[in-house]
């Protein structure tokens, strides 16, 4: 399963507090996704504020369960940048990988369930089926 993560609104942590503070928040982020993730997982900066996680499940279920937990957390974190408390959310997109797809093909699909998720109001996260299906993915 790929996960494509975007921090929700982080232009406005760069525009109120400064690129540094900005820099600082995307390192705590990613080492939150490092200490969160099992050791099978991967996770990666894939530009910008946006992270992309290569996630083992044995069901649609159990990687969107994975996903909800992942974005909880990060929603529940505060993130200390000098002497300011941050605390941001992140909107997630899920889908399937299928045996013979490119990379690429994965992370669009994973980017148009969060790009929904973005619409429909952030701080969620949203799977996208194999019929192309986009749902909000909860407990």
């Amino acid at each position: 399963y790929m996960l494509l993560l975007d921090i929700d609104r982080f232009k406005n942590v760069n525009d109120t507090y400064g690129h540094l503070v900005g820099d600082e928040v995307l390192r705590e982020l990613a080492q939150q996704l490092r200490d969160r993730i099992r050791g099978g997982d991967t996770a990666y900066r894939y530009g910008g504020e946006e992270f992309i996680i290569i996630l083992q499940a044995p069901s649609d279920r159990e990687a969107c369960q994975a996903a909800l937990r992942l974005c909880e957390s990060v929603a529940g974190t505060t993130i200390h940048c000098d002497d300011k408390a941050l605390n941001i959310t992140v909107t997630i997109g899920v889908t399937q990988a299928w045996a013979g797809e490119s990379i690429g093909i994965v992370a669009k699909r994973a980017d148009a369930a969060m790009y929904r998720g973005k619409q429909t109001g952030r701080n969620r996260c949203m799977f996208m089926d194999e019929g192309g299906e986009i749902h909000l993915i909860t407990d």
